[in-house]
Formats: structure tokens, C-alpha cells, sequence
């Protein structure tokens, strides 16, 4: 496939998603104005939104934290096999 033939298809895909998106976002808008002012339904659906937008960066952050610790590891298992002291102490004596 030829290189504008893929910049065309990238350009219409991006278009595309942009277009859906908008329209995405204003069903939302209407959705959470629809509903009173002040009650206990407006509040569990703050909630819920405050949930949705939480659960990815919780889970972002989970696998950011997983990687850090994994090269924390393989790290210190190379220091170890390279013989180098593993803590404080054992480097003082």
C-alpha cells in the first residue's frame, strides 16, 4: 500500500473518531443535565462518573507500579550476581 494511500486512510480514521466523539460527548452532557438539581439519584450518578474515570488511571498506575518494582528486582539480582553488596550493612563489614 502506497504512503498516501495510508495517509488517507489515517486522515479519514481520524476524521471519523472525531465525529463520534463529539456526539458521544453531547449524549453525556444531556444525560447529567436531565437529571434534578440536587437529588439522590444526581448524586450516585456523580459518583459513578467520579468511578469510570478512576478505574483506568488506578489501573494505569497499578502497571506503572509493577514495571518499577520489576526493574527494581532484576536490578538488584544483577548486583547480586555481579557480587556487589546488597544492603548497607553487608557493605560495611
Amino acid at each position: 500500500m502506497g504512503r498516501a494511500v495510508r495517509q488517507s486512510l489515517a486522515a479519514v480514521l481520524l476524521a471519523s473518531l472525531l465525529r463520534a466523539a463529539d456526539a458521544a460527548a453531547q449524549g453525556c452532557a444531556m444525560c447529567g443535565t436531565a437529571l434534578g438539581a440536587n437529588g439522590a439519584r444526581t448524586r450516585a450518578f456523580q459518583w459513578s462518573i467520579l468511578f469510570l474515570m478512576a478505574v483506568p488511571y488506578v489501573l494505569a498506575g497499578g502497571f506503572a507500579g509493577w514495571l518499577y518494582l520489576a526493574a527494581r528486582r532484576r536490578r538488584a539480582a544483577a548486583r547480586a550476581a555481579a557480587g556487589f553488596a546488597t544492603d548497607y550493612k553487608e557493605s560495611l563489614s
